[in-house]
């Protein structure tokens, strides 16, 4: 530090007779004489600085500051990477309702629900191979391959009678398929279900079909009462667009489903794990518009079994009936019309959809649910 003095004060006085006569110099020289003094410059700076460390005071400080904009920065990553998951999840559902409008295209009909009703034991509307609409989109979603190894004239998987109805189609039920699975979803790849003897394992999936808007009307017997069996999948199922009388771009089609709530989610299929075919199970694929989304995973079979539920922040993506995606607030107008409690469809069998009240008890997010209530939606979701 004491050599470097006179060589600064060196500087200041050249510097100044530099600024004076600067004129009378060339600018070769001019050049050479300024490098020669911030190379000195720059040589003395370094000497100071080599000769100085940090305080621990400074070092606190500096670990402070950088634990603070760790703080603000993290909730600002995890929200970038969930508006990413979210942004997936959407891009999932439309390829759901564009495949189910590709089938509707090719047979005049959207899906089957739930295969209930068939040759396996015809008594009483079951005995039916328990597929859901999922697995029979299978070729509109590019995933023929998946399709084509299953026998369709078997149940969807087999947990009872592996000697008569073979195990092919258990192996097939593995396949696990991206667009199934939501990435905000923590379920399981597969689940395993049956009886104490056989038990399958079945990919899962975050996606259901929409099963109507009144307590059970996915699995109603009724279906010759378009106003109960409301949605667009249910039991023995096959409506048609012209069946959407409310408009195909307000009601539902698709919509999610998270495992922390029900633990229940099959992607191909479900049968009654006593008989190894349809019989009930219906839920399993499809839910409802009678209960609130998002529900806590505590509470009623019913509620945590049939309402849309994820776990996006704030609520839930949604596929419609003309292809699109919207992301619907758990806040939304919400009624409880035709709930078990007040005895389902049989308890406003007169009037479903309240028109003697202009549907005050028939709110908006069951009128989405529904594809022929008649009502329009004055609300924007």
């Amino acid at each position: 530090m004491t050599a470097g003095r006179p060589v600064l004060a060196l500087q200041k006085w050249v510097t100044r007779s530099y600024v004076q006569f600067c004129t009378s110099w060339s600018p070769a020289f001019l050049v050479s004489v300024s490098f020669f003094f911030l190379q000195e410059d720059l040589t003395v700076s370094k000497s100071r600085q080599s000769t100085r460390g940090f305080t621990l005071v400074e070092l606190l400080v500096v670990i402070a500051i950088i634990g603070i904009l760790v703080g603000l920065l993290l909730p600002a990553v995890q929200a970038a990477r969930e508006a990413a998951r979210r942004m997936q999840c959407s891009n999932n559902l439309k390829q759901l309702g564009l495949a189910a409008l590709n089938y509707e295209a090719a047979h005049k009909r959207f899906p089957m629900g739930h295969a209930h009703r068939g040759h396996l034991d015809p008594a009483g509307g079951r005995g039916g191979t328990a597929f859901f609409w999922s697995a029979l989109i299978l070729p509109f979603i590019e995933a023929s391959n998946v399709y084509n190894e299953f026998d369709f004239r078997f149940p969807v998987f087999n947990n009872n009678n592996p000697t008569t109805w073979g195990n092919r189609n258990n192996e097939v039920c593995k396949t696990l398929l991206p667009w199934a699975r939501c990435p905000s979803d923590i379920a399981p790849p597969t689940r395993r279900w049956g009886g104490a003897v056989h038990k399958a394992e079945i990919a899962t999936t975050s996606y259901m079909a929409n099963g109507g808007s009144f307590y059970n009307s996915l699995s109603t017997n009724e279906r010759t009462r378009a106003d109960y069996a409301n949605g667009m999948s249910f039991r023995q199922s096959g409506i048609r667009i012209a069946d959407d009388t409310d408009g195909t771009s307000n009601t539902i089609m698709y919509s999610e489903r998270t495992w922390r709530v029900t633990r229940d989610s099959n992607l191909y299929g479900m049968i009654n794990q006593a008989r190894g075919y349809a019989q009930g199970r219906t839920s399993h694929g499809h839910n409802q518009g009678i209960y609130e989304m998002n529900p806590a995973p505590i509470g009623t079979w019913g509620s945590l079994q049939t309402a849309a539920s994820s776990l996006h922040t704030g609520g839930c993506n949604f596929a419609f009936v003309d292809g699109s995606v919207h992301f619907i607030s758990e806040n939304i107008h919400h009624t409880y019309r035709g709930t078990k409690a007040q005895g389902g469809f049989n308890g406003v069998r007169s009037d479903p959809f309240d028109v003697a009240n202009e549907g005050a008890g028939y709110g908006t997010y069951q009128r989405l649910w529904s594809r022929n209530d008649g009502w329009t939606i004055s609300e924007e979701f």
